[in-house]
């Protein structure tokens, strides 16, 4: 019995059949079952209640907000490339002309001056670039051969499922299907009904969704433990609709000309009733089960389109007659595949994505309460606590290679692949230190091999090397690359917005320059590093011209340089200053993070350009040089939490992976550190498979706050770099990777 029901597990069959066999096992063996079932898994006992609640899936191109109701499904769609407008150059030629009047004015501190003229002679024209936009909705009416009529399609059939006996809704984060079940007592006793997994009075519905990268659609499938109980109608919804059609008698779409064009396409493959269209509306009646694909195409992906930044001659509606022809190839790609067989497919393909590195806190429970329960009378300490932070980490990760895997090709947003107008926010890319947290797949704590960096993160970059370089000419006539604080889909590089206390920042081109360096560390991949060194030397060739004299003399600085804020003598408020001493030592860890990879290249070190930031380093003050300062973690990350999980999580997984293990390159040796914050609220827990600088990995195990067991090791045939230095419990201890693997204990004294 407990083969056979392992075996219902791994292969995912109907929610209700897992539970009914797993009801039969014996204790023991039924609480290593639910654990293993359950651990990697969200699940709520309603409905989402708005967006924030709502489960996210993605494959890294489109993306979807579940919200799991009963009567009335709603699912809010995104698509990577989806922007509000094509590209123009914003550079201004007059910031070339204010500069040096800029920097007199700060000097002379004379700062209300000086905001003014930066704010005129700095801000792009026109002041913003595209902003990442909605690709609306889909909505599904489900009703019954006894329920007709409609107050319009926000209504929730409330009347329809009021009785509903049972109710989930899950995300499983190790296969990416969200899924929504439920049993309501029926109306009418039938026997038509009492058929196969019927039982007594009572109908299952069963409704599972994924986004399938293979045939990158989203897939809707609806299911119950009685034949012919599927009826649902579908329409899809966008603010700024310009014609919406209907394709024979299963397919509708709309199309939508504001910023870039784009297509939605659905349609719907059903076993037994009827399938048909009326309007604007796909119907489906008294089906055994139905499938729903859906897709969103966009004129990013045509090739003229693209390369011409979105300023083509071709009219809008040609443009989104191109996206409807193309998300039709793949609804239909969907259409002629089994369900179970796409599922299957999805699961093979998605679940090794996130087991290349696993957290393990507290002990195994023996039931995962679900997310409101955890998130009751949360403290720090508790098993709930243990918990959640372990699903937060999970979760995390999951957001992330949701949002930046393939088939999509760019890197993620702050918030993810989800479009969010959360507070009339606009979603950009941004560069700011940290920014590495939702970039890069090594700060996320996911194994090198897992995303596509030079594909989705440095193709991206390229495109804002290249604008950078005409930013830095037009606007201060300086070489090299220059890149403010965000950027659109096209990679554009000028000032964005005018607010003072972010959008005036020079230094994304440097966060940038940094991430080439860190992919080098964490892969030591020298053919990666000499196709993408010239963004660091870009970079070191804008900041040797951009930097000037502090006002004593003594030092380089960055001016002018934004600040958080200050008062003035008048009581008015400043928001620019001359370059601080952590502004000049990020430049002067460009500048070593360059000298130190052109070692690695074995490049020469003198007569060139890399000799000209040796000389612009010692004029520098490098006093953070090595590393980043590590996020440190202290249990109130979760403690805030409301049922929301959804939001920039990635620094909070850079914070958990750091609080056990760090690692910083210094010197061509690997400094590691050990529980140098693991905070006491976690009395046990284990770490494994978690990538490293140097191309090394480690596995470490802790119980009150000492190393149970700790190993770091090399992969079969790699280059690794293999001098350590261990630090745990404020010692230092050097040591050599000789073999493919070392056990840290055999490092630390016997004491220890």
């Amino acid at each position: 019995m407990f083969m056979f029901s392992e075996k219902i597990i791994a292969r995912k069959v109907s929610l209700w059949k897992c539970f009914f066999y797993i009801k039969l096992l014996p204790t023991d063996i039924k609480q290593k079952v639910v654990y293993t079932f359950c651990m990697n898994t969200l699940w709520y006992k309603k409905p989402a209640a708005d967006r924030t609640e709502a489960l996210p899936l993605g494959n890294g191109r489109l993306g979807a907000l579940v919200y799991g109701k009963m009567g009335h499904e709603v699912i809010e769609l995104s698509e990577e490339s989806l922007w509000s407008r094509p590209y123009s150059c914003r550079d201004t030629a007059l910031a070339r002309k204010s500069l040096k009047d800029v920097r007199d004015l700060i000097k002379k501190n004379r700062i209300a001056e000086a905001q003014e003229l930066m704010l005129e002679t700095f801000t792009g024209t026109p002041e913003k670039s595209g902003h990442y936009c909605s690709a609306g909705k889909v909505h599904i009416d489900f009703y019954n051969s006894e329920s007709y009529g409609l107050s319009g399609p926000s209504c929730e059939r409330n009347s329809l499922f009021a009785n509903a006996t049972t109710y989930r809704r899950e995300l499983d984060l190790e296969t990416g299907i969200a899924t929504t079940t439920f049993s309501k007592d029926m109306d009418v006793q039938n026997t038509a009904y009492l058929s196969k997994n019927a039982f007594g009075s009572s109908i299952t519905y069963l409704r599972e969704a994924f986004i399938s990268a293979s045939s990158n659609v989203i897939v809707y499938h609806c299911s119950a433990s009685t034949p012919k109980s599927i009826f649902f109608r579908v329409n899809l919804e966008h603010s700024s609709v310009a014609k919406s059609f209907s394709l024979t008698d299963d397919t509708i779409g709309i199309s939508v000309t504001d910023g870039i064009p784009f297509s939605v396409l659905a349609t719907v493959s059903a076993s037994g009733g009827k399938v048909f269209v009326r309007g604007d509306y796909l119907i489906v009646e008294g089906a055994d089960e139905a499938t729903l694909f859906v897709d969103v195409q966009t004129a990013f992906r045509k090739g003229d389109y693209f390369a011409t930044g979105g300023n083509v001659n071709h009219r809008p509606f040609s443009l989104a007659t191109w996206c409807a022809d193309r998300a039709l190839k793949n609804v239909c790609f969907g259409l002629g595949a089994e369900y179970q067989t796409l599922k299957k497919e999805h699961i093979r393909d998605f679940a090794p994505l996130l087991k290349e590195a696993e957290l393990s806190i507290g002990d195994e429970p023996s039931y995962l309460p679900s997310v409101e329960e955890l998130l009751e009378n949360l403290k720090p300490g508790s098993a709930n606590f243990d918990l959640l932070s372990e699903l937060y980490w999970n979760y995390s990760r999951y957001l992330f290679v949701s949002s930046s895997r393939t088939p999509g090709s760019l890197p993620s947003l702050k918030d993810g692949l989800w479009f969010n107008d959360c507070e009339g926010k606009e979603q950009r890319y941004e560069f700011f230190p940290g920014t590495e947290e939702v970039l890069s797949s090594f700060e996320a704590g996911l194994f090198t091999s897992v995303l596509p960096d030079d594909k989705n993160l440095f193709g991206y970059i390229k495109r804002l090397y290249k604008n950078g370089k005409h930013t830095a000419q037009k606007m201060f006539d300086m070489d090299g690359s220059l890149v403010f604080t965000s950027s659109d889909v096209w990679g554009d590089s000028s000032v964005q917005g005018s607010d003072f206390t972010k959008s005036f920042w020079p230094m994304g081109t440097l966060v940038l320059a940094l991430l080439v360096r860190d992919r080098f560390e964490f892969t030591q991949d020298k053919k990666f590093l000499k196709k993408y060194f010239y963004i660091m030397k870009g970079a070191c060739e804008f900041f040797s011209q951009y930097m000037t004299l502090s006002d004593d003399g003594s030092r380089l600085v960055v001016s002018p340089m934004v600040s958080a804020g200050y008062d003035l003598s008048d009581g008015s408020k400043a928001f620019i200053r001359e370059g601080s001493a952590e502004d000049t030592a990020l430049v002067a860890e460009l500048f070593d993070a360059t000298i130190q990879c052109a070692l690695a290249l074995g490049l020469p070190l003198s007569g060139n350009e890399i000799a000209q930031y040796q000389a612009m380093l010692s004029r520098l003050d490098p006093s953070a040089l090595y590393g980043k300062k590590k996020n440190a973690f202290t249990g109130g990350e979760l403690t805030s939490l409301n049922a929301n999980l959804m939001g920039n999580n990635f620094s909070t997984v850079r914070a958990f992976t750091e609080s056990i293990i760090s690692s910083v390159m210094k010197e061509g040796r690997v400094v590691l550190e050990v529980l140098s914050d693991a905070p006491s609220v976690w009395k046990k827990g284990k770490l494994t498979g978690i990538s490293l600088r140097g191309n090394i990995f480690a596995d470490v195990s802790w119980a009150d706050g000492r190393i149970e067991s700790a190993r770091v090791y090399a992969k079969q045939g790699t280059v690794f770099v293999r001098d350590l230095t261990v630090i745990y419990q404020g010692k230092s201890y050097e040591t050599r990777l000789a073999e493919n693997s070392l056990d840290l204990l055999n490092v630390l004294p016997s004491t220890v």
